[in-house]
């Protein structure tokens, strides 16, 4: 399924973070699409045990290595249908929790720094 998405500058650095330490061929690039699967791959079976507010809370510089500056961008992403279908289920829950609606573009972010907080060993700080 492709999904079009504005992503702000947070969501930016956390995607060039990923990309950065999760596991690959040396040859191989990693697009934003399979960046975000395997993210929620990897937070899907901790969502529940999660402060999604105090991760909403998160400061992205606390968490990347990179300074660099970057701005938001349109782009598009190319995600399996169950993989979709978790995350829009994610976002009513999300929205259920935050007592507001919540758009797609937030729960990538959320998701995308669940799962750089998995990979620094840091998300015990952030359980419920």
């Amino acid at each position: 399924m492709r999904v079009s998405v504005r992503i702000g500058k947070d969501t930016v650095l956390a995607l060039k973070e990923l990309e950065k330490i999760l596991p690959r061929s040396s040859d191989e690039k990693m697009t934003n699409g399979d960046i975000l699967t395997y993210s929620w791959k990897l937070i899907s079976t901790e969502v529940d045990s999660i402060d999604w507010l105090k991760v909403a809370d998160l400061d992205i510089f606390s968490i990347v290595t990179s300074q660099e500056d970057v701005t938001g961008v349109n782009t598009t992403m190319n995600i399996d249908d169950d993989v979709e279908a978790s995350l829009n289920d994610f976002k009513f829950s999300l929205t259920r929790e935050f007592g507001q609606f919540i758009y797609f573009p937030y729960v990538v972010k959320l998701v995308l720094f669940g799962a750089i907080l998995i990979k620094r060993n840091k998300l015990s700080e952030y359980k419920k």
